[in-house]
């Protein structure tokens, strides 16, 4: 997953600066999702009758992990169905000499009238599964009507789990069984999992996006812009040609960093890298044409050595996270109170979130207080935010409608995540992303919907790989006249003779290249070794030598420190 937004970014060459603020986006969502604390809940002190007047205390239950279900009074049968489903499966999976679990269910009776209470009277009598009846709410604050409730609590009290069912089947049942089975090992100590860790900190996690953040910084501060940078990042143009080595025809750069007692010493190289430098990069590039225009066909391979992190760390965690937002109304202030990202980001601009129909939402938007923190950024994004809209989905085959969403509206950036049920992206296969983009620059307006994207992924126990590949030619539309009046700022403008032909040909590289074998795509592999991991980068893509970057500007400032240097530390300090 970490590489595949990578690749994203170094593909929409033709509007350079609104890759960047793309890449950014999802990548601050990445880490940001990866950074939240969302359990801290210890299991409630209670002590609560049944329907037979049996009692149970919680302090009763110390030493066993506790399956917490609840439902509305109006939904006591829903209740008892998802409760013998979840306890008789899992009579099948547990080891009961070694996985201490107690199964729970209460009925919520706050304002229920006095037919539940006589409803509940005449069937005491029968053969039911012991329910707890909370009068108070002691333990009913989260319920909800039509929904059962579950919460699971570690041997140490602390939430790990929660979720809302519609619906209980096998699936979910085995799904819940493999938290039992991953805290079997966890008594006393804490294990780097992102779905089952008992405490929110996650240092390797931190490690990793540390150390990555460190490679990259070090090339950037080297190289700011244009040149070897490009050709560093697979976007040569025809004008930088002369910085690469020349050999058979084909045009190649070769960089690693070392590592020195003062940080990162970047080296271009025309000899044999060294072996277990901490990042190398090789690039190819064979000038070519495709129709009228001029070419080159690009391949690409870097070798980074990190501290180990997985893709599946990441989807666990998205799949907590939507349940919390699906748990907890008040979403802004929660956040702000056990994240530091969340908390900054509110400080410097506006934020809030809330539930649609199925569905969570979180905004951002510049405002007052942006500007007035990070005058450069403000600018330079409320202007583009209001030239560019984009919708980004992300969405398991034929499942459209339960996708992830980032998108824009004006200066105002949403995620919209829709309900699933617990499980549903923590171990995905095959994931697609739909991108669509509406872009008003100079007169012209470019309309582009649907640009689809393929993920592929596979685990294994030290070994993971990612492929990604354009797999769907975008609808397009592009009207209007470019205004050919350069602005202050603005130099070195390539601009395509017909629009409409140089963004055909574009996409047509882009997604089945010039022999309609495919065209831009990538494969990420991932080698564990203990805590850390070689992860072996492959692309390829056919570009355009020169290409149309209307926000393109040489007179560009950054805010000191700037707003992505904040933000990238904030994140880190949420892992540590």
């Amino acid at each position: 997953m970490r590489f595949f937004i990578i690749k994203i970014k170094l593909r929409f060459n033709f509007f350079i600066r609104f890759q960047v603020l793309l890449f950014k986006k999802v990548l601050f969502i990445i880490c940001f999702l990866s950074a939240i604390s969302i359990f801290s809940s210890d299991l409630p002190d209670f002590q609560l009758k049944d329907q037979r007047n049996k009692v149970l205390n919680s302090k009763n239950l110390k030493g066993k992990m506790v399956f917490l279900l609840g439902c509305s009074y109006m939904d006591i049968v829903l209740c008892r169905k998802h409760g013998r489903k979840i306890y008789w499966r899992m009579q099948n999976l547990i080891d009961e000499s070694e996985d201490f679990v107690e199964f729970i269910a209460f009925v919520d009776l706050r304002n229920a009238p006095n037919a539940i209470q006589v409803y509940i009277d005449e069937n005491k009598s029968k053969n039911y599964e012991s329910i707890l009846l909370d009068t108070k709410g002691v333990l009913s604050s989260g319920i909800r009507p039509n929904v059962s409730w579950l919460r699971i609590f570690s041997r140490s009290k602390k939430q790990i789990f929660e979720s809302y069912y519609k619906e209980v089947d096998d699936q979910t049942v085995d799904f819940l069984y493999e938290i039992v089975r991953k805290q079997k090992s966890k008594i006393g100590i804490c294990v780097f999992i992102l779905f089952f860790n008992c405490v929110e900190k996650k240092p390797q996690q931190a490690a990793y996006w540390r150390e990555y953040l460190s490679y990259q910084k070090s090339i950037l501060k080297e190289y700011p812009n244009g040149g070897i940078r490009n050709a560093l990042f697979g976007n040569l143009t025809s004008k930088d040609e002369f910085l690469l080595q020349e050999k058979d025809n084909i045009l190649s750069i070769d960089f690693y960093l070392q590592k020195t007692n003062q940080g990162f010493k970047n080296v271009l190289t025309t000899e044999k890298i060294p072996e277990n430098v901490p990042y190398q990069i090789h690039v190819e590039y064979f000038p070519t044409s495709f129709r009228d225009q001029n070419t080159f066909q690009m391949k690409r391979k870097t070798v980074t050595i990190l501290p180990f992190y997985s893709y599946l760390d990441f989807f666990h965690h998205i799949d907590r996270f939507q349940n919390f937002l699906r748990s907890d109304f008040d979403h802004s202030s929660k956040l702000t109170t056990i994240s530091n990202t969340h908390r900054y980001l509110c400080s410097v601009s506006h934020c809030n979130s809330g539930r649609g129909e199925n569905f969570s939402w979180l905004l951002y938007e510049l405002d007052e207080s942006t500007k007035a923190v990070y005058p450069q950024f403000y600018k330079r994004f409320d202007k583009l935010l209001n030239q560019v809209s984009y919708k980004i989905t992300i969405f398991k085959t034929g499942e459209f409608l339960s996708g992830i969403e980032l998108y824009n509206e004006g200066t105002k950036t949403f995620l919209k995540i829709p309900d699933t049920f617990a499980g549903y992206w923590s171990k995905p296969e095959i994931l697609h992303i739909r991108i669509s983009l509406f872009i008003q620059v100079y007169g012209l307006k470019i309309d582009i919907r649907n640009l689809g994207y393929t993920l592929r992924f596979y685990s294994s126990k030290n070994y993971e790989k990612v492929t990604g590949e354009f797999s769907k030619l975008p609808e397009k539309k592009i009207s209007g006249r470019f205004l050919k009046i350069f602005p202050p700022g603005m130099v070195d403008w390539f601009i395509p003779g017909n629009m409409e032909e140089y963004f055909d040909q574009y996409f047509t590289l882009l997604v089945k290249g010039s022999e309609g074998k495919g065209g831009n795509k990538f494969e990420s592999e991932s080698f564990r070794n203990g805590k850390n991991m070689k992860v072996i980068l492959k692309s390829q893509a056919e570009i355009f030598r020169d290409r149309f970057s209307p926000f393109r500007s040489s007179d560009e400032k950054d805010d000191q420190p700037s707003f992505w240097d904040i933000l990238q530390e904030t994140l880190i300090e949420d892992l540590y």
